[in-house]
């Protein structure tokens, strides 16, 4: 993916390198959007669905992995049944279902920057 996104509120409008994000959370019908930027993790709130980040994500480097959470794959350190845990400051562990996991597992096979023992 080359392009950057474009976030933007009634607060802020910004760009942000798709490498930055590291996961969207469904809150409260907000989708709250995690990135690093100058070595700190932030956090913008913006409308919309799960489901339609889903699509303007495209498949490239993005994941849903739960009905509550997509994640950037690229950001993603652990890999366990129920869980990943991302290469992020923080450490964050985002729970995952059964069916996504499948598609994670399956997509990591299909990626040239990972190598599946």
């Amino acid at each position: 993916m080359n392009s950057r996104i474009y976030v933007s509120n009634k607060l802020e409008s910004r760009f942000i390198e798709p490498k930055d994000v590291l996961y969207l959370t469904a809150v409260s019908g907000r989708i709250m959007v995690h990135y690093e930027a100058g070595g700190k993790e932030k956090i913008i709130d913006i409308e919309g669905s799960l489901k339609d980040m889903e699509a303007k994500l495209g498949k490239d480097g993005f994941l849903r992995i739960h009905k509550s959470y997509i994640v950037n794959i690229g950001r993603i350190a652990t890999v366990e049944n129920d869980w990943v845990m991302l290469n992020s400051k923080r450490h964050v562990k985002l729970p995952t279902s059964r069916g996504f996991l499948r598609q994670l597992k399956e997509r990591l096979k299909g990626r040239d920057d990972v190598i599946v023992l």
